[in-house]
């Protein structure tokens, strides 16, 4: 198994790139949700979360090379008239090279989220992916199980 460095990183040029592969993908399987890729914009953004102390961004090195990514958000939500209060640590977005993929990079950043998680406190590590990514057999290997699904239907006006 190829080691990597995760390191915390505020480079919103270096984070906006890796969202690149990830929004064009999403563009193209829903692109009336999903805008294209800007990398302004993304780095807008990026830099509007990294001064939220709830948004937590990492990346991977190989050597000298950034070789993947990890944003994780923490999320709580109040208790309410049906629900107990939840926190959990969010993988928000996640991502390794497509040169680096199948070197078990992917492993260690979900192995290295589980461990920000159990060191903030939170017992609970949850992602979200879209029907459309073929990414169910990785987050499954990686001890994720599923605990909701949803449906939607697209209506004509």
């Amino acid at each position: 198994m190829t080691q990597v460095k995760i390191k915390i990183s505020q480079d919103e040029t270096l984070l906006a790139t890796f969202h690149k592969e990830i929004q064009t993908q999403h563009h193209q399987w829903y692109p009336t949700i999903f805008k294209s890729f800007d990398q302004s914009r993304f780095e807008q953004a990026i830099t509007q979360q990294l001064q939220e102390p709830s948004h937590h961004f990492f990346i991977a090195w190989l050597a000298e090379q950034p070789c993947g990514f990890v944003h994780l958000q923490e999320v709580c939500l109040p208790q309410n008239a049906m629900m107990h209060e939840r926190k959990w640590l969010e993988i928000a977005a996640i991502a390794v090279d497509p040169r680096y993929q199948g070197r078990h990079i992917g492993k260690q950043l979900m192995a290295f989220a589980e461990n920000v998680a159990l060191e903030k406190g939170f017992d609970d590590l949850s992602l979200n992916f879209w029907s459309a990514n073929q990414v169910k057999s990785f987050y499954e290997q990686a001890g994720f199980v599923s605990t909701r699904q949803g449906a939607s239907k697209h209506l004509s006006i």
